[in-house]
């Protein structure tokens, strides 16, 4: 007979009561962790896109606020006529950030341009399953996708007259070369507020040492530690530069690799075009 160590509960009893609890607390959906990157390696699902799994973008306060358990992200910047035709390598299709936005919500299917936060969590993630070939080409086009530079289109502007960062802008946020296509509508539009004392156009390990200057980064990029952009410019063989601006006009924001920078830039006219790369929800 089975000694009993706590009231009528014998050893088995106990052993099978915490083998239970340990079943239990696996099977509980996990919440996603302020400031994880992501530790599944995402699977190449067809030669046209790469699922990535809980990417989560954290701001200054620790707080999440952009996250997807799954997401889809098209292997190629748009080429040629508005088309993926990877039949050949084509020149990119030049967007403005306003018409990238609307270009991917116009093809439907879910797809949506991603921020700037968006991205560098998906540069992260790709940098960490580089040892994959499917990533290791999705960030190389970051370094350069055709032309001798990686820019690409981001769905996010900055105010610099109202000091803030706009994830996600809506037509009222386009005061100059935006349209009536109701953006985003679908999107959350998040913004957070920054003090722009002592900002310049500077080396993102300079700006970092500045506390107001590396809370409007971490807003900017979605990432805890956006240190880890001098990791992968020095891989891409480049220095991590920050763009400001010198007005307090709304600004477009790109992020890629000119010819000496992995650049996040926040100055830039709304006019300006380059390559744009949609993502979707999910699985394609």
């Amino acid at each position: 007979m089975a000694r009993i160590i706590s009231g009528n509960r014998t050893a088995e009893d106990i052993v099978r009561m915490h083998l239970q609890r340990l079943q239990e607390e696996a099977q509980k959906p996990k919440v996603p962790t302020a400031g994880a990157q992501p530790t599944i390696p995402p699977a190449t699902v067809s030669s046209h896109a790469l699922v990535f799994e809980n990417i989560t973008c954290v701001g200054a306060d620790n707080k999440p606020f952009e996250h997807y358990d799954k997401l889809s992200v098209i292997a190629d910047v748009v080429r040629g006529n508005g088309t993926y035709d990877y039949s050949t390598v084509q020149k990119h299709q030049p967007f403005t950030p306003y018409q990238g936005i609307s270009f991917f919500e116009q093809r439907g299917k879910g797809l949506f341009l991603p921020s700037m936060a968006l991205t560098c969590n998906l540069v992260v993630a790709s940098y960490l399953n580089k040892n994959q070939p499917a990533c290791e080409a999705l960030l190389q086009q970051y370094k350069n996708n055709g032309p001798g530079q990686g820019y690409h289109a981001q769905n996010t502007v900055i105010n610099w007259g109202a000091a803030q960062i706009i994830h996600y802008p809506g037509d009222s946020d386009f005061p100059n070369h935006g349209g009536n296509n109701n953006v985003n509508q679908s999107r959350p539009h998040t913004r957070f507020t920054f003090d722009g004392t002592g900002f310049s156009s500077t080396t993102l390990e300079d700006a970092l040492k500045l506390p107001n200057f590396k809370a409007y980064i971490q807003n900017f990029t979605g990432l805890p530690d956006p240190s880890v952009l001098i990791d992968i410019s020095a891989y891409f063989g480049k220095t991590a530069r920050v763009w400001v601006s010198s007005s307090n006009e709304t600004r477009a924001a790109w992020f890629g690799c000119n010819s000496y920078s992995l650049s996040l830039v926040g100055g830039d006219n709304l006019n300006y075009d380059n390559a744009g790369r949609g993502v979707r929800l999910g699985s394609p």
